[in-house]
């Protein structure tokens, strides 16, 4: 074999070798071995290229020279205990941040919340600080490194833009956006006399206005930029007192607005 198929195999090999080590940084006891096997292989190749460079004697019994004698002096004597089984199986720790997508002025902030990060049977919670907007979590098993994980935030108003995240390195960063909560506000307008539905009646809140139906009832959608926790309702109508109230959207539930019929 020439020298150049000598070089090409033995660097290949060894290129290979660093590859892998990059995308599986913790290899198993048998893959080390097998590793260290090959690697021996790839410096051998290399140092067949140079006539008389070692020579080796074991026993009397066997004597080997250059390639192969390079290649048994480095696996005999290549850190064998140099083992990433300690480093791999230890606990690790992992922060994540919370950011919103964009700027929200006047929404409500994240403030106080929980993230938790559910695996298998195995679930990790760990409450947001409202400062900082970041959530630590200690001693993950080294099993769940570099694995995907689906991530629950468990917040009133504002919810993650994804809902998995790889545990690679120490920290990640994820976009929170408003969850929509305060974005519908949905009632019934009633005479407080018979509980009679009220129709046509005008409704006023965040600068929108809309009308109930024959029903009595009404819905109204609100853009981000006007979404509040609490919203200042006006309801007119013909014959009846003006009403002025307010509106809680995220309880989910249906507004009543009773109206009193105006005294003539």
């Amino acid at each position: 074999m020439s020298k150049r198929y000598n070089i090409l195999i033995g660097c290949s090999i060894l290129a290979i070798i660093l590859l892998i080590s990059l995308v599986m940084p913790c290899p198993s006891n048998s893959q080390y071995i097998i590793f260290r096997i090959i690697i021996s292989v790839g410096v051998g190749a290399l140092a067949a290229i140079i006539p008389g460079f070692i020579t080796i004697r074991y026993k009397n019994v066997i004597r080997a020279g250059s390639g192969i004698a390079l290649m048994l002096v480095f696996y005999k004597y290549n850190p064998i205990l140099l083992d990433t089984t300690d480093r791999c199986n230890v606990a690790f720790d992992y922060t994540i941040r919370l950011k919103p997508a964009k700027s929200y002025p006047d929404y409500p902030p994240a403030g106080k919340a929980s993230l938790c990060l559910h695996l298998d049977n195995r679930s990790d919670c760990s409450a947001v600080d409202a400062a900082q907007q970041e959530a630590d979590f200690k001693q993950i098993p080294a099993s769940f490194k570099d694995r995907s994980m689906e991530v629950e935030y468990k917040n009133p108003y504002w919810k993650l833009l994804k809902d998995t995240i790889g545990l690679s390195g120490a920290s990640t960063t994820l976009l929170i956006e408003p969850n929509g909560t305060l974005g519908e506000v949905e009632g019934r307008i009633l005479d407080i006399d018979n509980a009679y539905p009220i129709p046509n009646a005008r409704i006023e809140l965040a600068g929108l206005t809309t009308a109930s139906d024959s029903g009595g009832d009404f819905h109204l959608s609100i853009p981000v930029e006007k979404q509040r926790v609490d919203y200042e309702v006006f309801v007119t109508k013909k014959g009846y007192t003006s009403y002025q109230g307010h509106s809680l959207p995220a309880n989910q539930r249906m507004v009543t607005i009773d109206l009193i019929k105006a005294i003539k």
